[in-house]
């Protein structure tokens, strides 16, 4: 970035908040007082819809005075914090789930469509192309090995994923985070960032993943382009390296036992949130409205019982 001061920031960009989409009255200021006690001063969330508008409706919710900001109105910036909670989507394509960061208020791209032509349709959005949970369940992973010019329409891969972290037998596959940064470090991508999230179904785990992005001074003149050029080169600054850009909950994401150690509630988060999931899905033949209800087919790509 140029002609602007500028800070390095902690950001935890891909947040769901809830499994379900619904909210309660004081989740607004919740969320941001979470961010703001593990990010620190100018943090950066992302808020990520999932078929549905949880970013759009959680920007109405009472609390904390928050302004619209950037071009597109695709960030809320929140002075008293001093936390910006940008607007995203995790969209599910024939090929893999795409995350998409920055688009705008009320622009919501299709499900299910081919993964090339929404990564084009997300570009012509001014959004930023992520790679996520590469080779996690839904991951484009696969298909990105085979059709490697793909990198071409990518801004970022995350190289850490809180829930990926999860094994779970026929659910989660094993050392996925791992294969996915491996995957990064062996292309080595110019000009495509590595980013560490959490995945985050729960308050709790807001900002326990996070990664150090050089971010605008000024939130209130926030610049999509400029936002996608921070996410594009991290961690790309020579004068950090990758364990200092990507950490967990203070440590360094790729190090040794501690590491191992701090996962341990993100596991916990990741194993609750499968388990409301499973009841859901063992409650089906009785409670089909609550399934539609959050959309959980198809979010985990559960087909419906035949009726």
């Amino acid at each position: 970035m140029t002609n602007e001061q500028t800070r390095i920031v902690r950001a935890d960009l891909h947040n769901h908040l809830r499994t379900s989409s619904y909210w309660r009255r004081g989740d607004f200021n919740r969320a941001v007082d979470v961010a703001q006690r593990r990010l620190g001063a100018g943090g950066i969330t992302g808020l990520i819809n999932f078929s549905d508008k949880r970013f759009e409706t959680f920007a109405e919710l009472p609390g904390y005075e928050r302004t619209f900001v950037g071009e597109s109105q695709n960030a809320i910036y929140v002075p008293q914090k001093d936390i910006l909670i940008a607007k995203g989507q995790e969209i599910p394509t024939q090929q893999g789930h795409l995350l998409v960061l920055g688009l705008p208020k009320d622009v919501h791209l299709k499900d299910w469509g081919d993964l090339e032509n929404t990564m084009k349709e997300a570009r012509k959005n001014g959004g930023s192309n992520v790679a996520d949970h590469l080779f996690s369940r839904s991951g484009i992973g696969p298909h990105i090995q085979e059709k490697l010019e793909l990198f071409e329409q990518l801004d970022a891969i995350e190289v850490f994923n809180g829930e990926a972290d999860l094994w779970f037998p026929g659910l989660m596959p094993r050392n996925a985070n791992p294969k996915a940064l491996r995957f990064y470090q062996g292309y080595n991508p110019s000009g495509v960032g590595a980013l560490t999230t959490g995945d985050g179904h729960s308050f709790d785990e807001v900002g326990r993943c996070w990664t150090a992005l050089d971010a605008q001074r000024n939130y209130e003149r926030f610049d999509t382009k400029r936002f996608r050029q921070a996410v594009k080169s991290a961690p790309a600054s020579p004068e950090y390296s990758m364990q200092s850009y990507h950490k967990l909950d203070g440590y360094p994401a790729f190090g040794p036992v501690s590491v191992r150690q701090r996962r341990n509630p993100l596991k916990l988060e990741a194993l609750t949130h499968i388990a409301l999931l499973g009841a859901l899905v063992c409650g089906a033949k009785i409670s089909q409205p609550v399934r539609s209800l959050v959309g959980i087919e198809k979010y985990y790509d559960i087909p419906r019982p035949v009726t």
